[in-house]
């Protein structure tokens, strides 16, 4: 049952959608705006924080105080492509961490526009490279959300092509994977979510792609082919724009035998797993993401 909390932040939210619903933020400003997210302090102590470089990438560890055997997440935030960071998802991946009692890798792969298509994608097959021959002993599962879940789609695409290892199971929350939003049911969901606009997507579309083909599997894995992909599971509300291609994702991954699993929550909108210190739904979901990657950890 959704909690009283949930729907009023969810209020508030539609209420600035009707606002500004209109208006295209500056991307220094809507950065500024993503990244301000406050530390939870139920998180407190709970982990550590060190900055490495992978193959001159800055990327983050974050190091849960209870750590069982290899285990690490390698994750992909969201954000459009152009926007988001450690900063703006410091919670969930600290709370995924602690939940999953794995260390969790989080590159700061570049953003667009000053760094379009294919530099994330590059930068993202880069880190987990680094992290297959560094730590070559490490037990690595995906995740990621909105455009990190999409990016973490295309890498794997990437990968596979390059014959790397594939992750161990995947985690995906509400992934962005079709930019061109061809999905013929996305119309009836443009007033169920107070997040997304396919204005403000059709604009972090065209800034990531640069004048490329949106349907190339790069950089809209909604057209790619899933051989070989690891389990995986897909989670997202029943008020985000994104639902009916995660519908197509979960039907195609079916058809090629990849085990699937697809939670849909009653009430929740795009990215609410973000919101730890908000409402409970947020780590719930998380620990619902946690308990899925358990079962392919040894």
């Amino acid at each position: 049952m959704q909690t009283f909390n949930s729907r009023l932040f969810f209020f508030y939210l539609w209420l600035g959608k009707i606002i500004n619903g209109r208006k295209q933020q500056p991307i220094a400003e809507r950065r500024k705006s993503v990244d301000s997210v406050k530390p939870d302090t139920a998180l407190e102590g709970a982990y550590k924080l060190e900055k490495v470089s992978a193959k001159g990438l800055l990327c983050y560890w974050i190091k849960p105080e209870e750590v069982e055997g290899n285990r690490v997440v390698f994750y992909l935030h969201g954000g459009g492509y152009n926007s988001g960071s450690f900063y703006s998802h410091q919670n969930l991946v600290g709370w995924l961490g602690k939940f999953s009692k794995a260390q969790v890798l989080f590159p700061e792969y570049r953003l667009a526009p000053e760094y379009p298509f294919p530099t994330a994608i590059e930068d993202a097959l880069s880190a987990y490279e680094w992290l297959l021959k560094q730590h070559p002993d490490k037990e690595i599962v995906l995740a990621g959300d909105s455009a990190g879940g999409g990016l973490a789609m295309a890498m794997l695409l990437a990968a596979r092509e390059e014959n790397l290892p594939m992750p161990k199971a995947m985690y995906l929350m509400a992934p962005w994977a079709d930019l061109t939003m061809s999905e013929p049911d996305i119309a009836a969901y443009r007033w169920k979510d107070p997040i997304l606009t396919v204005k403000g997507l059709a604009q972090s579309a065209k800034q990531y792609a640069a004048g490329n083909n949106l349907k190339l599997p790069f950089i809209s894995p909604y057209f790619g082919e899933y051989d070989g992909f690891p389990p995986t599971l897909i989670q997202v509300g029943t008020h985000d724009l994104f639902l009916p291609e995660c519908r197509t994702i979960k039907a195609k991954l079916d058809k090629k035998g990849i085990p699937c699993e697809m939670n849909v929550w009653p009430g929740m909108v795009h990215g609410w797993q973000v919101h730890t210190s908000k409402f409970p739904e947020a780590k719930a979901a998380l620990q619902k993401g946690a308990d899925f990657l358990l079962k392919y950890f040894s």
